[in-house]
């Protein structure tokens, strides 16, 4: 009977580990690959949305990436903002459960942009 136990306890914890694993390379993915737009597209070619939008006068870049629901049920896609200059400035894994990025950015001037409008974008091209 322990040993049954036992034997479950191990497989539960063996299912968690490998969870845990899967999980750290999926967020190891959505990290910026390097600190310009460019570096960006490279591994998302397809942004699954893009906006502008003005904060203290600077205009910014916002690029949204596919909200994937496993390994970790994010409630909102990956984002990557970019000042003028096509520089990173923040990015999260998950903006549904991050209340801090663009919290302050002003809704007004927000602006969707395609694809190819993108790729026009200051630093999009390395």
């Amino acid at each position: 009977m322990i040993r049954r136990i036992a034997i479950y306890i191990l497989i539960i914890l063996a299912l968690f580990a490998a969870w845990v694993g899967w999980l750290g390379r999926w967020h190891a993915g959505l990290k910026p690959r390097g600190p310009m737009l460019a570096d960006l597209l490279v591994a998302l070619p397809e942004p699954a949305e893009a906006e502008t939008f003005t904060h203290r006068g600077e205009l910014y870049l916002v690029v949204y990436g596919e909200a994937e629901m496993l390994p970790r049920f994010p409630s909102g896609p990956p984002a990557y903002a970019f000042d003028g200059t096509g520089r990173l400035v923040a990015w999260s894994a998950d903006i549904g459960d991050d209340p801090w990025f663009l919290g302050n950015a002003s809704a007004v001037d927000r602006r969707r942009l395609t694809p190819a409008e993108v790729r026009t974008w200051p630093g999009a091209v390395p």
